[in-house]
């Protein structure tokens, strides 16, 4: 197989995989009323079996990423998915809503691998902007799943109950499973591999990661728009069925409206990374999200039955959070090339933990108006601008020229 072919299938499967974390996500969501009613549970506990997930996923990624720079990317990607097969079978299994909430953080912490590992054998890999364009066509398929994901699982609660999505999901694993040692080179570590592990050299590496400024501006506007699109996913079916009296049947295709948003912003990202750096596109992403959030903050006055106004003005935002997310993470791990797995690490534990918080407060403050929705897009539009221009500003005092991926 020639390098070029191989290199090609590489970019083919880091997309594909990027599947799982939503999938595990989104199909399961049509089934939660089923299963409050299967284990008799309160709405409360179920909910818990998402936010378990997100604080796993978080977790599990600081894990994963110290031992991805110790013992490399393809031995980690293959024990976490198998990890994932076993935990997905668990909840397939679970008898009980406490049984179910446990397999749910374990298979969260299972899949906290894919990202940890895609992102960082994409860094080492790949170079400049094809190494952008690879994270765009991650974002976009990821901004897929909301489009199917739903329709799919809506279809396997219909016929067959809540269980065969976790069927649907095992089978999903394994195929994900089968071609790693094919597609990705088995030789292939991180450059400062050394098989020995060192809790003085994790720290260390941590510590240069925190404290470097491309890694803290960046990261601040990747953990806001992905907090800003997770508070969005998280409670519009509240918002939408309690509050706006849509019915659940015409809820997935309401969600459609807001994942060919990401899609389309995706596609537009990669033709704007040909003419702008990264910092530019980013610096854009912020003032059109602000736009979207100030028209939902508006529809939530004249008009808050309004379902329309406000799925217009949320794929605004999202339109927007896709120019954004995929080059802070570009620019987060471009320092560092000896250890990105632990970079990739940290930026997805903070990012998911960021996104738990602000989704849990626009929670509690929706329960009779969403108007804490467009405030927490408007904060943290605000704060993407405005780590962008404190980023530029720092290089500028310190003689230094910001990096740009081109």
């Amino acid at each position: 197989m020639s390098s070029r072919v191989q290199a090609n299938l590489l970019k083919i499967f880091l997309v594909s995989i990027s599947l799982i974390t939503g999938l595990s996500i989104d199909i399961y969501l049509p089934s939660l009323n089923a299963i409050q009613a299967h284990f008799d549970a309160s709405y409360s506990a179920v909910q818990l079996t998402m936010s378990i997930y997100l604080a796993g996923f978080a977790i599990g990624q600081l894990v994963w990423g110290a031992l991805s720079d110790w013992i490399g990317r393809v031995k980690i990607l293959s024990m976490g998915l198998i990890f994932y097969l076993f935990s997905t079978l668990l909840c397939l299994i679970a008898n009980s809503i406490e049984i179910l909430i446990l397999a749910r953080f374990l298979q969260a912490l299972a899949a906290s691998c894919v990202p940890v590992s895609s992102y960082a054998i994409a860094r080492d890999m790949f170079d400049g902007k094809e190494r952008r364009q690879i994270y765009s066509y991650m974002s976009s398929m990821i901004s897929l799943v909301p489009i199917f994901a739903p329709i799919i699982g809506g279809y396997l609660q219909s016929y067959y109950g809540w269980q065969s999505c976790f069927v649907f999901l095992l089978i999903t694993g394994i195929i994900v499973v089968l071609p790693i040692q094919l597609v990705v080179p088995s030789h292939y570590k991180s450059k400062n591999n050394t098989n020995t592990f060192s809790f003085k050299r994790l720290a260390h590496d941590y510590l240069n990661i925190i404290t470097n400024k491309t890694f803290i501006f960046c990261n601040l506007a990747l953990v806001s728009a992905f907090s800003s699109l997770f508070a969005f996913i998280s409670n519009s079916s509240h918002i939408m069925i309690d509050l706006m009296h849509e019915t659940p049947e015409r809820y997935p295709f309401f969600i459609t409206a807001n994942a060919v948003a990401l899609f389309a912003g995706g596609t537009m990202n990669r033709w704007l990374n040909t003419r702008f750096d990264s910092i530019s596109v980013i610096t854009f992403g912020a003032l059109l999200m602000m736009t979207g959030a100030m028209w939902m903050l508006i529809n939530s006055f004249v008009f808050p039955g309004g379902v329309y106004g406000f799925i217009g003005s949320m794929a605004v935002c999202s339109f927007a959070a896709a120019w954004v997310i995929p080059n802070a993470i570009a620019e987060s791990l471009t320092p560092f090339a000896e250890c990105a797995g632990s970079a990739a690490a940290l930026f997805g534990f903070l990012r998911y933990m960021a996104a738990f918080v602000v989704a849990n407060i626009v929670s509690y403050f929706s329960v009779m108006s969403y108007i804490s929705l467009p405030i927490s897009i408007l904060i943290c539009s605000a704060i993407i601008y405005t780590s962008m221009k404190l980023y530029v500003r720092y290089a500028a005092d310190q003689g230094e020229t910001v990096l740009i991926l081109r």
